[in-house]
């Protein structure tokens, strides 16, 4: 009210001094009258343009305003939509909490009633035997059930807040998913809708990083191929002695499982067996398996082979159609291949003949003398050639050379210790096998020599 009274006094202090300003400006034009015309013309002239000015910038706000507007609305209209989603998951969830903590008084009251009636009919037993035992007995029952009461609300008790305590925290979680999912949401909204206005900029944005990315792959691959070819030598270098780290652990892990079968070779022989008997039992269980299945399901193994034979038998003749089709469509070509063949065929006949061959060497024996000294010489040449590449290799790199001479020696070296020691770890985990071959062979050759004497 006190506002309303403000506004229209303000209003009519306005009219009176817009009033005095009127009758002042007619004054002056009563006492200017040519003055006043012309500055009315002016004014007329001048006004008009700037109304028409004020219009487009009017219509401009006005559109501006509205477009502003309708943007804001839209928005507040989607905050309230989606508060009033959360407000219904909220009261949702209020009524699920309110009906779950009834039912949960419900319970506890069921089981408070049945408590009271069994200590009702305790207190009655007990008023029924007080005449038959003593007083002690009797407090002694009495504190008992009163002990065992008094535990059984207090684990009552702390089941219940444990429940409440466990709803609350169910709610504040669920409350806060649905929290952060709705701003994921509304910023998920927020991105698609600047991406869908900036698709030009996004699809270009893409498109360099996409080729940004490329480029950067292709530099660093040129870098490293750089980097080789400037330290080729330590390339080949850390090859040499990785390939040669790598032999090493090789070997380590077979003579680390062979020292390791050794040391327990009453469990590596148990373990052998019994993967020997777990592949051969898997062996056997699947064919088991697989006709206890076609016997379980006859009716679909019958379908399922009924529907291959049918589907291979579809896929021949369509083979044979589209072959078919094939030779229609090209006809000369196939005239052709065929006669091609034929010559082919019977070209490698005649030269699989060796009287033919012997018979052509004699009708051409000069050009064959020929063909055969020019071979010759080529073979030759070749040989002097890579064997002159091979010794300017050496020449050229005679580190590498050196090295590589070094390490083949090595390594047949120790492919050589390495298998002494391997067949040293077999015939000390095989002793016995060993034992009696030795001594089946001594045996063998004693029998030998005894033969020889009696002989």
């Amino acid at each position: 009210m006190q506002k309303l009274r403000k506004a229209n006094w303000f209003y009519r202090w306005a009219d009176r001094v817009r009033g005095l300003q009127l009758m002042h400006e007619a004054m002056q034009h009563l006492r200017q009258q040519k003055l006043s015309r012309a500055m009315n013309q002016w004014d007329q002239s001048v006004m008009h343009g700037h109304e028409l000015r004020e219009r487009r910038m009017a219509l401009a706000a006005t559109e501006q305003w509205v477009s502003g507007a309708r943007a804001s609305a839209f928005q507040q209209w989607g905050d309230l939509a989606y508060a009033r989603s959360l407000s219904k998951k909220a009261a949702s969830f209020r009524q699920r909490r309110d009906r779950r903590r009834r039912l949960d008084r419900l319970r506890l009251w069921k089981v408070r009633a049945v408590e009271q009636r069994e200590q009702r009919d305790r207190m009655r037993r007990a008023r029924q035997l007080a005449g038959k035992r003593d007083k002690k007995s009797d407090f002694r029952n009495w504190a008992a059930s009163s002990k065992w009461r008094t535990h059984s609300l207090r684990v009552l008790n702390r089941a219940f807040t444990i429940k409440r305590t466990s709803l609350r925290k169910a709610a504040f979680q669920q409350w806060r998913a649905a929290l952060a999912s709705g701003k994921d949401r509304v910023a998920l909204m927020k991105k698609a809708v600047g991406a869908f206005r900036k698709r030009g900029l996004v699809a270009a944005w893409n498109a360099w990083d996409a080729r940004r990315s490329k480029r950067d792959a292709h530099r660093t691959k040129m870098r490293q191929v750089f980097k080789h070819m400037i330290h080729r030598k330590l390339a080949l270098g850390w090859q040499g002695w990785r390939a040669l780290c790598g032999d090493r652990q090789a070997a380590r892990g077979v003579a680390r499982r062979a020292l390791t079968d050794l040391i327990n070779r009453g469990l590596a022989r148990g373990w052998t067996a019994w993967e020997w008997f777990v592949v051969e039992r898997k062996a056997k269980l699947e064919p088991m398996s697989k006709a206890l299945g076609h016997l379980k399901n006859r009716k679909l193994s019958l379908g399922w082979g009924a529907w291959i034979e049918l589907a291979a038998e579809r896929t021949e003749f369509l083979r044979l159609l589209r072959k078919g089709m094939g030779f229609m469509v090209n006809r000369k070509l196939v005239i052709g291949f065929g006669a091609w063949s034929a010559v082919s065929q019977l070209r490698e006949s005649r030269t699989a003949d060796p009287m033919s061959r012997a018979l052509r060497h004699l009708v051409h024996r000069h050009l064959s003398h020929g063909w055969t000294a020019w071979h010759s010489r080529w073979a030759a040449i070749k040989g002097k050639r890579d064997s002159m590449r091979k010794s300017l290799s050496h020449l050229i790199n005679r580190g590498l050379s050196r090295c590589f001479g070094a390490w083949s020696e090595m390594a047949a070296e120790r492919a050589e210790l390495m298998r002494k020691l391997r067949k040293g770890l077999s015939r000390m985990i095989n002793r016995k096998l060993a034992l009696g071959s030795r001594k089946g062979s001594l045996r063998g050759s004693s029998c030998a020599r005894r033969g020889q004497r009696i002989q």
